[in-house]
């Protein structure tokens, strides 16, 4: 046989039941915990203009009236965030050609 060579066994990658438990764990918690701080804030104890942050009932009830205007915000925001980085993405990739030197710089 050859030297210096070794033969590997394939082992069987078992997912970490904890790592995905603890991934999706803290952010419902912390979801939990800001709507419930929401919630103390202003309905418990009105600690805030409804103008400020308005109650979580009236949140939760204007959203079906308002979902047309908050999809087309979304789409809004959505393009601008895709397409405003393009134009200089695009002078960066075309300034730096193939070989890893600008193309400013060759001669």
């Amino acid at each position: 046989m050859c030297e210096g060579l070794t033969l590997r066994t394939a082992r069987r990658v078992v997912p970490n039941r904890s790592a995905t438990a603890t991934a999706l764990g803290w952010p419902a918690l912390g979801l939990t915990v800001a709507i419930g701080v929401w919630w103390l804030v202003t309905s418990a104890f009105p600690l805030l203009h409804p103008a400020v942050l308005p109650p979580l009932t009236e949140v939760l009830a204007a959203f079906p009236a308002k979902s047309a205007e908050l999809l087309g915000g979304l789409a809004t925001t959505t393009l601008e965030t895709v397409a405003g980085p393009s134009p200089r993405l695009s002078k960066g990739l075309l300034m730096h050609a193939p070989g890893g030197r600008p193309l400013a710089r060759r001669a």
